[in-house]
């Protein structure tokens, strides 16, 4: 254990409500890190197992967990986003929000009024910001004019998920991403949508949008695809850059003009391929550690409030698009 884990785990009590699959991995990484205390899910089966792996205290109840904890994880559908957390910043707790921050813009506004009232830290966890490949596009493009961008995140059929739409389950990453990336307006051309499940939940979703600037951005996402696809590619004046967020590789193709000349021949290079080193770091550590850091020096998170009501505004108007 580090001499920052161990000053943590000396301060700072962590609790996760929701031991679901994604519950589970936050569960792991507050682990490693030594800041976590107690969990609860309304399985009390799956508490108690959970709980005894971890060696944390398993929590009878929401209003448990809170009293035990210093901030709370919540990993839980996202419907129950906004009864949650707002129970755990009444009592003056910080907390973090898986992915979206709320079904509704209102309810995002109230937990960010609320948090800022109470002086309390509110992260959410859209996790590709602290992904190493999207820290090192954001560096190879902040020197160049960027023509387009074409994002896609496929996934087969989930059924655990029942209460949002791809937009609202997977698409949200990207909306937050590109936000991260160029930090403009973004305004919605059009929509495609195909329910294959559930007809009021979209399945497919196809998505055509502009920057401000004039930046061309196609985004499709799907939970009925039979392979598992995350990739983002963008165009620029001087580049195509194309990269892998699951094999975490980045290949950036420039043209050249080098000429090399032997006996009659001439050789014309017109193009070289470059493969960019990409640090081999966990995102969802690399984000619950900067939450941890966060609550501790009272300092404002890399994902606020702000940028999950963000995300779910233009998420909200991809829903409503017509």
């Amino acid at each position: 254990m580090s001499k920052n884990m161990k000053r943590y785990s000396e301060v700072l009590n962590v609790g996760v409500v929701g031991l679901g699959q994604m519950g589970k991995n936050h569960v792991r990484v507050l682990s490693q890190i030594g800041v976590l205390n107690v969990v609860y899910d309304i399985s009390q089966h799956l508490t108690q197992k959970v709980a005894e792996q971890y060696n944390v205290i398993p929590a009878t109840s929401m209003d448990e967990l809170i009293e035990l904890s210093d901030a709370v994880f919540v990993v839980t559908p996202t419907s129950t986003h906004f009864d949650l957390a707002k129970q755990v910043l009444m009592q003056n707790k910080h907390v973090f929000i898986e992915k979206p921050i709320t079904l509704t813009v209102e309810e995002a506004r109230e937990l960010i009024l609320l948090a800022q009232k109470n002086k309390r830290i509110l992260q959410i966890g859209h996790i590709e910001r602290f992904n190493p490949v999207v820290m090192e596009l954001k560096k190879i493009i902040q020197n160049d004019q960027v023509i387009s961008v074409d994002i896609k995140r496929l996934s087969s059929y989930d059924a655990r998920i029942k209460d949002t739409d791809v937009i609202f389950d997977l698409m949200i990453h990207d909306l937050d991403l590109l936000y991260y990336l160029f930090n403009e307006e973004i305004q919605v051309k059009g929509v495609l949508k195909k329910s294959i499940h559930r007809p009021e939940l979209a399945d497919h979703v196809s998505v055509l949008a502009e920057t401000l600037s004039g930046i061309m951005i196609t985004v499709t996402s799907s939970r009925v695809t039979e392979e598992k696809i995350r990739s983002i590619s963008i165009t620029t004046l001087r580049s195509y850059i194309h990269a892998d967020y699951l094999t975490r590789n980045i290949y950036i193709h420039r043209r050249t003009n080098l000429k090399t000349q032997f006996e009659e021949a001439t050789y014309r290079q017109e193009n070289i391929v470059e493969k960019v080193y990409v640090p081999n770091y966990e995102p969802l550590y690399l984000q619950n550690y900067h939450f941890v850091e966060a609550v501790v020096s009272e300092s404002d998170p890399i994902v606020s409030g702000w940028d999950g009501l963000r995300a779910i505004q233009l998420a909200q108007q991809i829903q409503d698009y017509s």
